[in-house]
C-alpha cells in the first residue's frame, strides 16, 4: 500500500515507537524509569531537564520516549540499549499516556 485509505469510514493514529517509561518529579528531583524499575535519567537528559521545568511540586507522568532522526521522525535503530551514545546524541521527544499529580500547579 503506498498511502493509507481516505474518507469518512477511515480514521488513522500515528504508531511511534519507543520505550515506555515513567517520569517521577518530586522532592528527589526528575528522574525517568523504565517500566523494569531502572533509572535511565542519564539516557534522557534533555527530557529530564524539560520536566523539570514543569510547573508542579511533583508528578508521576507514565509515557512513551521516543528517539528521533536529524528529520525529527521516530528513529527506531536509534533506540538502543543502555550505555549507548545514541540517547545522548539524538534528540527525544515524550508522549504522556497517563500523568498524576498530588497537588496544584505552582
Amino acid at each position: 500500500m503506498e498511502k493509507p485509505p481516505e474518507g469518512d469510514g477511515w480514521i488513522h493514529e500515528v504508531k511511534f515507537d519507543g520505550y515506555r517509561s515513567q517520569l517521577i518529579i518530586d522532592d528527589d528531583g526528575t528522574r525517568i524509569f523504565t517500566r523494569r524499575g531502572l533509572d535511565w535519567t542519564s539516557e534522557y537528559r534533555d527530557l529530564a531537564k524539560a520536566a523539570g521545568e514543569l510547573d508542579v511540586e511533583d508528578a508521576i507522568i507514565d509515557g512513551e520516549v521516543i528517539v528521533t532522526n536529524e528529520a525529527g521522525s521516530p528513529h527506531c535503530a536509534r533506540q538502543s540499549p543502555a550505555g549507548s551514545t545514541t540517547f545522548t546524541s539524538s534528540p527525544s521527544i515524550y508522549c504522556t499516556l497517563t500523568a498524576t499529580t498530588s497537588t496544584t500547579c505552582r
